[in-house]
C-alpha cells in the first residue's frame, strides 16, 4: 500500500485501510507494542470515520493533532495524508522512540518500513494557553480527549478558536453515551462509560464540611 501523492484525489478510509496501516506500524514503546497494536485493531473503525472527515484537507495543510498518543491515527494521517503533522501531548514519558527537548519531544514511527520523525509538544490543553502564535493551523484534530477533561472543556475550544487560521476546521469526537454498551451497563445499574464526568481530584474538591452544612 503506497501514501497517497496527489491532492486533488480524496482517499477514502475504510476498515481494510487502516488495518493496513496498524499491521505495518511501529511504535515508539518497544516493550508494550504488541499491545498497542491491538488496542488499535480494536478502534480501526472508529479511526477510518474520523479520518474521513479531514481526508478532504489538502496534504500540504498543517494540521495539530491534539491527545496523539498512542499514535494510531497519527499513523494514518502522516502516512496517507499530511506532509506538516504536528501532534501534542499532556505527558512527556521517556524510552525508545523519544527524544526531549524542554516541552518538546520527537516522536518515531514508521509505517511501511517509511520513518517519520514527528514534533510532539507537551502542555496541558484544558488549563494552558497553547503554545502556538494565532492562526497556525488549517484544522486541528481533537478525538476521545474531551470527555477526560478535569473541570470544563471551554478552555480547548477558546484555544482552538485561536490557533485556527480563518476558515480552518476543528474537528471533534468523543464516545456515544447512548451505544449498546452504555444501555447495558444502564440496565445493570452499573455507570456507563470510562469517563462519567470531569473529576479532578479524586476527591471532589466540593464537599461541604460539617460546619458548612448545618442548616441555621
Amino acid at each position: 500500500m503506497q501514501p497517497i501523492a496527489n491532492d486533488s484525489a480524496r482517499l477514502v478510509f475504510d476498515d481494510a485501510l487502516m488495518k493496513d496501516c496498524i499491521d505495518h506500524l511501529q511504535l515508539p514503546f518497544e516493550e508494550v507494542n504488541d499491545a498497542l497494536l491491538q488496542y488499535h485493531r480494536v478502534f480501526i473503525t472508529r479511526y477510518a470515520n474520523s479520518i474521513n472527515f479531514v481526508s478532504h484537507l489538502p496534504g500540504h495543510a498543517r494540521i495539530l493533532e491534539l491527545a496523539a498518543a498512542p499514535y494510531g491515527m497519527t499513523a494514518a494521517l502522516r502516512y496517507h495524508l499530511f506532509e506538516n503533522l504536528e501532534l501534542a501531548s499532556f505527558e512527556n514519558p521517556k524510552g525508545a522512540g523519544f527524544s526531549s527537548v524542554e516541552n518538546e519531544r520527537r516522536i518515531k514511527i514508521s509505517v511501511h518500513g517509511r520513518k517519520y520523525d514527528l514534533k510532539e509538544t507537551i502542555f496541558n490543553a484544558e488549563s494552558d494557553i497553547w503554545p502556538y502564535p494565532n492562526d497556525s493551523f488549517d484544522a486541528i484534530i481533537c478525538c476521545e480527549m474531551i470527555e477526560h477533561m478535569a473541570f470544563d472543556p471551554m478552555q480547548v475550544f477558546a484555544e482552538a478558536n485561536r490557533t485556527l487560521r480563518s476558515g480552518g476546521l476543528f474537528f471533534v469526537s468523543t464516545p456515544n453515551a447512548c451505544c449498546i454498551q452504555n444501555l447495558l451497563k444502564i440496565v445493570a445499574r452499573q455507570q456507563p462509560g470510562l469517563a462519567q464526568n470531569y473529576r479532578l481530584p479524586k476527591k471532589h474538591g466540593r464537599h461541604l464540611q460539617k460546619a458548612q452544612s448545618r442548616i441555621n
